[in-house]
C-alpha cells in the first residue's frame, strides 16, 4: 500500500509526498495539478493500491515543511527506494543521498564516485528518474562547467532550491 498526502504552496509548489510501510517512496512535484501528481504516482507504483492518508505522512510532511522553512539541513526519516530500478541508477542515488545540504557536485564526478568515470551522461539520466527529488538531491548535481544542466521539476525549482541552500554553481569552481 502506498500512502501520499501533499504540502501546498511550498518553495517548490504543490507538493505530493508518499510513503510506504518502509519509508518515503516518492516526492512529485513540477508541471503537474494535485490530480497530475496522483496519476504520476498511480504510474510509479502500478502494482499498488494508493490512498490519501495524512496521518501517516504526518513525520514525512513535517521534515519537507522543515526543509523548505530553511529549519532542516538533513532528512532522517526512512526512505523506501522500491520505486528505483537498475543497480546502476540505485548505486548513483544512494551516493547522492549523502551530498550534503548547500555542496554541489558535476555530473561527471558523481559518475567517478559511483564507480563508473564515464557515465556522466547515465546519471543524468538516473537524475531524471530520481523518485525522491529534494531528499535525494538531484538539485545539487550541475555541469562541471558550472551550468545548472537539466531538471525533471523545470530549471527554475532547480534555481530555487540551490538559493534555498545558499549556493550557486557559480559560485564554485567545480
Amino acid at each position: 500500500m502506498i500512502y501520499y498526502d501533499f504540502i501546498p504552496n511550498s518553495l517548490v509548489g504543490d507538493v505530493l509526498i508518499a510513503a510506504s510501510e518502509k519509508g518515503l517512496c516518492a516526492v512529485i512535484f513540477g508541471r503537474r495539478t494535485k490530480k497530475g501528481h496522483v496519476k504520476k504516482l498511480m504510474q510509479m507504483f502500478a502494482t499498488e493500491p494508493v490512498a490519501r492518508r495524512p496521518a501517516f505522512m504526518r513525520p514525512y510532511r513535517r521534515e519537507l515543511k522543515d526543509y523548505f522553512a530553511g529549519k532542516l539541513r538533513k532528512f532522517t526519516q526512512p526512505i523506501d527506494l522500491s520505486a528505483i530500478h537498475g543497480p546502476f541508477q540505485r548505486k548513483v542515488l544512494q551516493r547522492l543521498a549523502r551530498l550534503p545540504f548547500g555542496q554541489l557536485i558535476s555530473y561527471g564526478e558523481l559518475a567517478v564516485r559511483s564507480g563508473s568515470p564515464k557515465a556522466a551522461r547515465a546519471v543524468g539520466s538516473a537524475m531524471a528518474a530520481n523518485p525522491l527529488p529534494v531528499v535525494i538531491p538531484c538539485h545539487r548535481v550541475v555541469e562541471s562547467r558550472g551550468k545548472l544542466g537539466g531538471y525533471s521539476a523545470g530549471l527554475s525549482k532547480k534555481k530555487k532550491l540551490l538559493a534555498h541552500e545558499g549556493v550557486l554553481p557559480e559560485q564554485l569552481n567545480l
